[in-house]
C-alpha cells in the first residue's frame, strides 16, 4: 500500500480501516479451517517491521505507523476472536 496516496485524507484512511475490519469473519473463517491461532506473533512482527521501513521510505513517523499498525492489529484479533467465539 503506498501510504503517501492517504497521507491528505483521514477519511480515505478511516475507510480502508473499516474495510480491513469488514474482512476479519473470512480470515477468522479461514484459520479456523486451517487450524490456526488468531495471533501469530512472528507473523505480526514481521508487519510491523515492513510498516516502519515503509514509513521511513515516505517521511512518516515508524513510532506514530507502527502504533497504527498495532491497533489494527488488535482491532483484528478482537473481531476474530469475536467469531471464533460465537
Amino acid at each position: 500500500m503506498d501510504v503517501a496516496v492517504y497521507r491528505g485524507s483521514e477519511l480515505d484512511l478511516i475507510e480502508l480501516m473499516e474495510r480491513r475490519l469488514e474482512l476479519m469473519p473470512q480470515v477468522a473463517a479461514y484459520k479456523w479451517h486451517n487450524r490456526q491461532p488468531v495471533q501469530d506473533p512472528a507473523r505480526e512482527a514481521v508487519v510491523v517491521a515492513e510498516a516502519r521501513a515503509e514509513a521511513l521510505r515516505h517521511g512518516l513517523v515508524p513510532d506514530t505507523v507502527e502504533r497504527l499498525f498495532v491497533v489494527q492489529m488488535d482491532a483484528a484479533r478482537a473481531v476474530q476472536s469475536w467469531w471464533l467465539d460465537a
